[in-house]
């Protein structure tokens, strides 16, 4: 786990209080969970193309965009 620092309002933070209180769990338990909520949702949001574009393409033939067809359908 990294540690961090981040500034929020003074009434969100009271808010994920009473919010971490009522689940019987830390404030910093509560921002890791909405973090992580948020950032799948984010996930999402990108679909297929963005998935595409994060994978790491390395080697491979040196005609391969010319010959696209041959590569994906022999």
């Amino acid at each position: 786990m990294k540690r961090t620092q981040i500034y929020i309002p003074e009434e969100t933070h009271l808010g994920a209080q009473i919010v971490a209180d009522r689940m019987d769990t830390s404030v910093a338990e509560g921002y890791r969970n909405y973090i992580e909520a948020g950032l799948k949702k984010e996930k999402k949001k990108q679909g297929s193309a963005s998935a595409l574009l994060d994978l790491n393409f390395k080697g491979g033939p040196k005609d391969f965009s010319k010959n696209f067809d041959k590569y994906a359908y022999d």
